[in-house]
């Protein structure tokens, strides 16, 4: 090859700043609706476990979508796919805004998730395009630690906006994100997926996704990640709730506490991206695991002790976020390293796992919602034991493959 042809196929590769903007819109509009939803809930006159829907669905359309975005940007290509899911991600929290009621704002936010869902998976996809799985797990700690940063200070920005012009404000903001969102992967996302397949239906998607999930080690790194997630989405769920409506801060008060849980997770995605491919990712999976189970043991003891302050719940929630920071972005790139020829059907599964699994979670923590953390901390030690128990078949199943 030439060297003008390396030139050209070097500059054809997305920079952090495009892969940053494609991770990010799915989970900021997330997050910045979640100081909203008690306002939410004085506003429709709906209780809590009905507000905790909006949160539900969302995950649980982020989940199912991810099951056919990762398999059509096999057969398409990751650029194709992207755009298309940006485009319905804008569109659908358009109306979002424009709801009058719970169902009408439950059925956008399955259609915003749906497009939203686009650039979560493909991200990881078109990293595992450009590099092995030790580098890859590198380079998805750095794009989601700087990732990390735009959903750190949504829930403070949503909060103030709630504060500011109501739970619709947050909407409104998200679909103007959406098109700058577009613009930039429109210019800068260059297609890295080439070797497409011939044909794509439904037998072929659900043989792959049969295919991956009968290898215990991409089922073992895939649950781990996922149960890992859990027990932040747990948090999610109750936390906003616990800290308002229990200990009687405003909104924005609980925005800026939420920043120390960003500011741990965005430490350990640091810590994975810098250590990574040299450590190699099962030890990294394996630090980050026990390291979850540490922030887990004080939030319990924390919980015993009732000790009725905000420090209770989100110091030992910043040791939780720092592990999952280490751990995740090893276990999702060995996860989709098993099988590197549908990285994009990989990518998916594991996004499906991990939001599905968050789904559940969330809804445990909406039908057990008390007026205290007890609920909440219960299911976040729940998936943290499954996310271990997924790490040791993981680490065992690997050992029989060889994993680039």
């Amino acid at each position: 090859m030439q060297t003008g042809d390396v030139d050209a196929a070097s500059r054809r590769k997305p920079g952090l700043g495009v892969l940053i903007a494609l991770a990010a819109f799915g989970p900021a509009a997330l997050n910045i609706f979640l100081p909203s939803m008690p306002g939410l809930q004085a506003a429709l006159n709906i209780d809590n476990a009905t507000a905790q829907l909006t949160l539900t669905v969302y995950l649980g359309a982020l989940a199912i979508g991810q099951l056919f975005v990762g398999p059509l940007s096999d057969r398409y290509g990751r650029r194709p796919v992207a755009l298309g899911g940006i485009l319905l991600f804008t569109v659908a929290t358009f109306f979002c805004s424009q709801a009058g009621t719970i169902t009408e704002l439950l059925i956008a936010r399955v259609f915003q998730a749906t497009g939203g869902c686009a650039g979560m998976a493909l991200s990881r996809a078109v990293v595992r395009d450009m590099y092995g799985r030790d580098k890859a797990a590198s380079w998805i700690g750095y794009v989601t630690m700087a990732m990390v940063t735009i959903p750190m200070l949504a829930p403070v920005f949503g909060a103030y906006l709630d504060e500011w012009a109501g739970w619709k404000a947050g909407f409104y903001f998200m679909t103007g994100w959406g098109v700058v969102t577009f613009i930039v992967v429109w210019n800068g996302l260059h297609e890295t997926h080439h070797n497409h397949f011939a044909s794509m239906d439904l037998r072929s998607i659900f043989g792959n996704i049969k295919k991956l999930l009968g290898e215990p080690a991409f089922l073992g790194y895939a649950m781990n990640s996922s149960c890992g997630a859990g027990v932040f989405f747990a948090f999610l769920a109750g936390a906003p709730f616990v800290m308002v409506q229990t200990f009687g801060l405003t909104p924005s008060v609980f925005g800026i506490y939420f920043i120390t849980t960003s500011f741990g997770y965005m430490l350990g995605n640091y810590l994975s991206g810098r250590y990574a491919e040299t450590a190699g990712a099962n030890r990294m999976i394996l630090i980050g695991t026990w390291l979850m189970l540490v922030g887990l043991a004080l939030l319990v003891l924390m919980s015993f002790a009732r000790l009725e302050h905000p420090v209770g719940i989100f110091l030992p929630m910043f040791i939780i976020a720092l592990a999952n920071g280490v751990s995740i972005p090893s276990a999702m790139a060995s996860a989709i390293s098993v099988r590197p020829e549908i990285t994009g059907t990989g990518a998916g599964i594991v996004g499906f796992l991990q939001f599905g699994v968050g789904m559940i979670a969330t809804w445990l923590v909406g039908i057990a919602h008390g007026d205290t953390s007890v609920a909440m901390v219960m299911v976040m030690v729940g998936c943290g034991i499954c996310a271990f128990l997924a790490m040791v078949v993981a680490l065992r199943a690997s050992r029989h493959l060889e994993i680039r």
